[in-house]
């Protein structure tokens, strides 16, 4: 379901939740946990996240770690171990992070009928700065926590594939001969309410309705990694492309959000500006593709710089004139 086309189908998704994670349903605690971090409620965050990390939840465990709220809990040498053992990107991050010695807020003062309330509201975007004035591109600082950006990264880690698009020809998809990264999409099977609370925020950072998104994406950039200069519109020229804009529109904006920044290298740059955006884990970019007539914007060319120390990871989503 996309819960956010309406709202009674986005209060009842969230209401659903909620009662489930108030039965003590480590999976429901830890996604309203990660939400209430989208929501600035951190106690009740913490609340959330805690027993369902007790209960064998390595994603809320993970939240808690990037939290440096760890330290003494039962279960945090066997979340460190099996980090390892995954060969998970962020293992010796975590490992790392700082750890308090505060006690976790006990779960029984959440006030539940205050939380499903506060959960359907707007989210918070961060402040916005504009770095292109043409294009309303602007930087979000520190727009998603941390955590829940750990979360995206490592629920689409699985499904990383070498980056391909449709080749016009044969129509099967084919190596991106401009790109050179990892990425998926995530389909409806791969997504919990936080995925799809990611979506509306990066709606939001565009100013655009959040029926209008299209799927949310994950991009992952290793060392030489790179997109080459290019555009997000769709080319009016181009069949396919046509069938595109006939079912939903042009693609009229874009958002990014960095979840792992690169030691060095892989900037977002606008070639006909001199302008380069390189956020840290946490900031976002939006910028729109097509002038305020409607027509595309090839001022909007970009391009993910190349890596060249550690690695880069992005959510991205692109925006339509219609709901797609």
């Amino acid at each position: 379901m996309r819960w956010h086309r309406t709202g009674p189908a986005r209060a009842a998704a969230l209401a659903d939740l909620i009662d489930q994670a108030e039965a003590g349903d480590p999976v429901a605690q830890r996604e309203a946990g990660l939400l209430c971090l989208m929501y600035k409620c951190e106690d009740d965050a913490l609340a959330l996240l805690g027993p369902a990390a007790a209960a064998g939840d390595m994603p809320a465990a993970m939240a808690l770690m990037r939290l440096g709220r760890a330290s003494g809990q039962a279960w945090l040498d066997e979340a460190r171990d099996r980090l390892q053992r995954s060969r998970h990107p962020l293992a010796d991050e975590l490992a790392r992070t700082a750890e308090s010695g505060d006690l976790l807020p006990d779960p029984d003062r959440i006030d539940w009928d205050g939380l499903r309330s506060r959960l359907c509201g707007d989210l918070p975007t961060g402040d916005a700065s504009t770095l292109i004035g043409d294009l309303s591109a602007k930087s979000h600082a520190d727009v998603l926590p941390t955590a829940v950006g750990d979360h995206v990264l490592t629920s689409g880690l699985k499904a990383l594939q070498p980056s391909t698009i449709v080749d016009d020809d044969s129509g099967q998809r084919v190596r991106d001969p401009h790109r050179q990264s990892l990425s998926m999409t995530f389909a409806p099977h791969l997504q919990d309410l936080v995925h799809v609370a990611v979506e509306r925020l990066m709606a939001q950072m565009a100013d655009c309705p959040p029926a209008h998104s299209e799927r949310l994406n994950l991009l992952f950039y290793r060392p030489g990694e790179q997109y080459k200069p290019h555009v997000d519109y769709f080319a009016p020229d181009d069949v396919g492309a046509a069938r595109e804009i006939e079912r939903a529109g042009q693609r009229v904006a874009t958002s990014l959000i960095c979840l792992h920044a690169a030691e060095e290298g892989g900037a977002t740059r606008f070639p006909r500006f001199g302008t380069a955006w390189s956020g840290a884990a946490g900031d976002g970019l939006s910028f729109r593709n097509v002038r305020a007539d409607g027509e595309i914007e090839p001022l909007s060319l970009h391009q993910g710089e190349p890596v060249t120390s550690g690695w880069k990871a992005l959510a991205s989503l692109w925006l339509r004139d219609r709901a797609a």
